[in-house]
């Protein structure tokens, strides 16, 4: 691929969290990787770092750019980071993915003069860790208003509630979020491998729980459904991917509850498409509604998942691999943990995320067509 500079390329940012296996990330980075020649696609990455696809996003020929999060450094700081970086490079598009604190991004990017500043919604609710109070969720409503010149949303729902009055008045673009679908197949190789080095046997039963260890995930109710069956709790392993601030809380409880050798903590994921492939079961007991990804992820390897009943339903592809509860029983958990496995062929899988609008590839095209 062509990589010289000339006036015609056209410059773009994309601001994300961090670059991992979530919904802008993966359309982030897919963007990048099928972008034409007269486009050039950096990111600014507003967090963490070494993240998994962080190679991923070199290796299309982009920049990668570090600043410290919002929560981190404070919104002065925040904005004034994000300005030096898009005035040094000369952006003429800005594309924050960071959902509400979005409107800080717009603020930096129209100071440093880019032309083109999109704020995108990927969730249909409202996580603002950043933004704890209703007076800074406003600001930043009013600034993505007074400094965004477009909008995009993964359905109308997210757009209008994150952006409210302004989704209409801008007339905003709807991007199917999506995963791609060239890391995520079943893999049994990879699967023995895995469990191998997990010191896992084949009677072990491995069950996963995908996410930031934090208390509104509820990822201590899982250490409640092994404790409920010590028959169950004998042969699971549940594995955290992920961290948080609940860790340590978790470490202790799992050690009063006698599980210990039971519970592993992993960390980030750095290779979740083979992770997936190694568990039996993802199981997902978050306390608030959301579109988690992973449940995608899940049913494109053939994993079956145990879910709370407040996630979106949408998010079930019709394979029977996706299961809902209430996620404050943890006998009912635990008596449906060990539901058998269908199996399908990966082809079947495949044409089920796409016929569900979930393969990134179909929503590529309508980014690069923003720019």
């Amino acid at each position: 691929m062509n990589t010289k500079q000339d006036d015609s390329t056209r410059r773009i940012l994309q601001v994300v969290e961090r670059l991992d296996y979530g919904w802008a990330e993966t359309i982030a980075v897919a963007s990048a990787a099928q972008k034409t020649d007269d486009l050039t696609i950096d990111f600014l990455v507003a967090g963490a770092s070494n993240s998994a696809f962080e190679k991923l996003a070199l290796g299309t020929g982009g920049k990668v750019f570090h600043i410290d999060s919002i929560e981190r450094s404070g919104v002065t700081k925040f904005v004034n980071n994000t300005t030096k970086v898009i005035k040094q490079h000369k952006y003429d598009v800005v594309h924050s993915h960071l959902n509400l604190a979005s409107g800080f991004v717009m603020r930096a990017a129209y100071r440093a003069d880019a032309p083109v500043r999109i704020a995108h919604s990927h969730l249909d609710y409202e996580p603002s860790p950043a933004l704890t109070t209703a007076s800074q969720r406003t600001i930043a409503r009013l600034l993505v208003r007074d400094y965004a010149t477009a909008l995009v949303a993964c359905n109308d729902d997210s757009g209008a509630r994150l952006f409210e009055d302004s989704w209409q008045q801008f007339d905003g673009n709807v991007v199917s979020n999506g995963i791609d679908l060239d890391l995520f197949r079943p893999a049994s190789e990879q699967r023995i491998e895995l469990r191998a080095a997990w010191g896992l046997t084949e009677s072990d039963f491995a069950v996963g729980m995908v996410s930031r260890l934090e208390q509104d995930e509820n990822p201590d109710f899982l250490l409640e459904v092994l404790a409920a069956d010590r028959a169950l709790a004998a042969n699971a392993v549940l594995f955290y991917l992920g961290d948080g601030s609940q860790r340590k809380a978790l470490t202790k409880k799992a050690e009063k509850l006698g599980l210990t050798d039971r519970v592993r903590f992993l960390g980030a994921p750095q290779d979740l498409p083979n992770m997936l492939c190694a568990l039996d079961r993802l199981v997902v007991p978050t306390a608030k509604p959301g579109l988690p990804i992973t449940l995608i992820q899940a049913q494109a390897v053939g994993l079956p998942a145990l879910v709370a009943d407040q996630i979106d339903h949408r998010l079930d592809l019709g394979l029977g691999l996706v299961e809902f509860l209430p996620a404050d029983n943890p006998n009912l958990w635990q008596a449906n943990l060990r539901h058998s496995r269908p199996e399908f062929e990966p082809a079947q899988l495949h044409q089920a995320v796409s016929d569900h609008g979930f393969d990134v590839s179909a929503s590529v095209g309508q980014m690069l067509e923003l720019y």
